[in-house]
């Protein structure tokens, strides 16, 4: 009976040291997981701060040591565009003279009412323009805005800000289509300085500051020609469609 309840107190001896071991292993892992869960927040932490200044120093908005040399690059347009004759001088002197031949022609009697219209690059960046300084976007260097018309149908618009020593800008490219008798635009591509934005972020800035431009566009178009189609150049837009306007004899 010795020897047994010796064997007894050996064994309960050995499974209070197994459990004292697996207590001290468990509070060792323990302290462990929580140092390597307060290193992944902080590294988290800075990892998502560091984005954030990466992204302010892409705008160009400010600049910021070290990142900024890194993260922006001056913004340029695609090409210089001057300013020319506007839109409407242009529609309504291209209409008067292509009606006037026509009537002549016709001997009084408008018999072709077909009609094209070529609006070059430089006639929209005039109408921009004075669009920006009847707006009172004072944050927006007017006379330098400009907008190039590429071929594949893309068009740029170039907005330097004012008073910026970084000499940011903001880029947006989209096209115009030609939709229910009327121009509407599609957001490609915007951005500030280096930093693409988002496509929603894209979507509210067409809709808040281009869209509202169009309806004008399509007023002073739409006095003289009831529009077709549309078709792209480099440095022009060439529009297609049938008078809108009478003949008083």
């Amino acid at each position: 009976m010795g020897r047994i309840e010796k064997g007894e107190s050996v064994k309960e001896e050995l499974n209070q040291m197994k459990g004292e071991v697996v207590k001290e292993f468990r509070r060792k892992d323990s302290g462990h997981g929580k140092m390597t869960c307060s290193v992944l927040f902080f590294l988290f932490l800075f990892g998502f701060i560091g984005w954030i200044l990466w992204i302010i120093a892409s705008t160009g908005l400010v600049s910021i040591p070290l990142l900024s040399r890194f993260a922006y690059d001056i913004p340029v347009p695609v090409r210089i565009v001057t300013p020319g004759v506007p839109l409407e001088t242009v529609a309504k002197e291209d209409v008067q003279t292509i009606l006037t031949r026509r009537l002549q022609e016709g001997g009084g009697v408008l018999k072709e009412t077909t009609v094209e219209l070529v609006f070059t690059e430089a006639s929209f960046t005039s109408t921009l323009q004075s669009l920006i300084e009847a707006n009172g976007y004072a944050m927006v260097d007017a006379n330098h805005v400009q907008i190039a018309l590429e071929e594949n149908g893309i068009v740029e618009a170039f907005f330097p800000l004012q008073n910026q020593a970084q000499k940011t800008a903001l880029v947006a490219q989209f096209r115009f289509e030609f939709v229910n008798s009327g121009i509407v635009v599609k957001p490609q591509r915007i951005r500030l300085g280096s930093f693409v934005f988002p496509q929603l972020l894209s979507v509210f800035f067409t809709d808040t500051f281009i869209k509202p431009q169009l309806p004008a566009l399509n007023d002073s178009l739409g006095q003289y020609a009831q529009i077709r189609s549309m078709t792209y150049q480099k440095g022009q837009l060439t529009i297609e469609g049938d008078f809108n306007v009478k003949v008083v004899r």
